[in-house]
């Protein structure tokens, strides 16, 4: 099989580093049965400096693919050492997630095209507006300096999104059919636990995200406050950003005592559709995702949403599967969350089924895996889609 090797900064059993990770995991086990996968991974989780219990050093088996983990600064600007240990996978494609970091991407491209190996890029959101804009005076110059010098040309990109294609556009100018628009691969369906019981008059919603001013919860939090029926908001996710939580829940202890807000700590991956399932709905403003895979684990348990319009590739779920709402209409998703918690047990049950059957029809999460398949075999085929 064709061997496709992927540097993604971190995999299981990596817990923070949210997209990313789901990914690349969905794709693996998507598309196992045609591409074998090898994946560089450091051996600590983001944002923490402490080891997993792993093999390091050495390449094991986790699922469907095989995985080494590396200590930090392993291979990164080392030519000789990248060089080998490329040469030791003899890959058909090298693939990374990610643009602006450049650690291990700069030696690995220079050495990829000197052994005539295709190099494919996924920004994951990096290229998005609202990511570039935070700490834009240390991330622009770095953009300028990769286009300026060449490091990523005639290197292949994936977008997942119009605006993360013209993020890549903007900024990389390569050759458009050198941009594939291909949706990220969505979780399976997942198995209904048990009977959910909706209570008439009470929204009980969840978030599953990192806590960062991107995701927006204190625009919620606002929102919120316009209610009039019992809401209850629980956040699941690493605190990323301390003091934007402080702000967020400075605001909390401002509102109505109607709104219960709570933060439940980490949801491991595991107890995702059980948890997800005894809630109501997710509600997620965000500001900016090229994907959301919160939003797809939401839809793959047969539960609404409650999105920020024009924000996220899932607009087409609103009065299917919930709400895409403006950002510049806070009152509107006070308006929607106090109609959802109108709904008694019989009235949303047919919401939930609605959702089901979104998820089961819609062109974003069927093209996805097939989309990938095609795009990984026309780059090392070099033939276009």
């Amino acid at each position: 099989m064709k061997k496709v090797l992927i540097f993604n900064g971190y995999y299981i059993p990596a817990k923070n580093y949210g997209g990313p990770l789901t990914s690349i995991e969905n794709l693996i086990n998507a598309c196992h049965d045609i591409f074998d996968f090898y994946v560089v991974s450091f051996n600590h989780d983001f944002n923490s400096d402490i080891p997993f219990e792993v093999s390091t050093n050495e390449w094991v088996k986790v699922g469907h693919a095989n995985v080494i983990y590396l200590p930090d600064g392993k291979l990164d600007y080392s030519y000789s050492g990248m060089q080998h240990f490329i040469k030791s996978v003899n890959p058909s494609i090298i693939w990374f997630a990610g643009v602006l970091v450049p650690r291990k991407k700069i030696i690995g491209t220079i050495i990829a095209k000197k052994m005539h190996i295709p190099v494919l890029f996924s920004p994951r959101g990096e290229l998005n507006e609202d990511h570039v804009k935070i700490k834009s005076w240390k991330k622009r110059p770095v953009l300028a300096l990769l286009h300026l010098f060449g490091i990523y040309n005639n290197c292949f990109f994936h977008a997942t999104g119009t605006e993360e294609y013209d993020g890549i556009l903007k900024y990389f100018k390569p050759s458009k059919d050198n941009v594939f628009m291909v949706p990220n691969i969505a979780l399976i369906k997942q198995p209904q636990m048990e009977k959910h019981i909706k209570e008439k008059n009470v929204l009980k919603c969840y978030f599953c995200s990192r806590i960062h001013p991107v995701k927006n919860i204190l625009f919620v939090i606002e929102a919120m406050s316009l209610c009039k029926a019992n809401i209850q908001y629980d956040i699941y996710g690493p605190i990323e950003d301390s003091e934007y939580w402080e702000k967020c829940m400075d605001k909390a202890k401002e509102i109505g005592d109607n709104i219960k807000i709570r933060h439940k700590g980490y949801l491991k991956r595991e107890d995702m559709p059980k948890v997800v399932q005894q809630y109501d709905c997710l509600l997620f403003a965000t500001t900016g995702e090229n994907y959301s895979h919160t939003i797809a684990e939401s839809l793959a348990n047969s539960r609404p949403v409650v999105i920020s319009r024009g924000t996220t590739p899932w607009d087409e779920i609103d009065g299917k599967a919930g709400y895409s709402i403006s950002l510049k209409t806070p009152e509107v998703f006070a308006e929607k969350l106090d109609y959802l918690a109108s709904l008694d047990e019989s009235e949303f049950d047919k919401l939930i089924q609605s959702t089901s059957d979104y998820f089961d029809n819609s062109p974003l999460v069927n093209a996805a895996i097939e989309g990938h398949k095609k795009m990984i075999n026309s780059i090392i085929e070099g033939n276009k889609v």
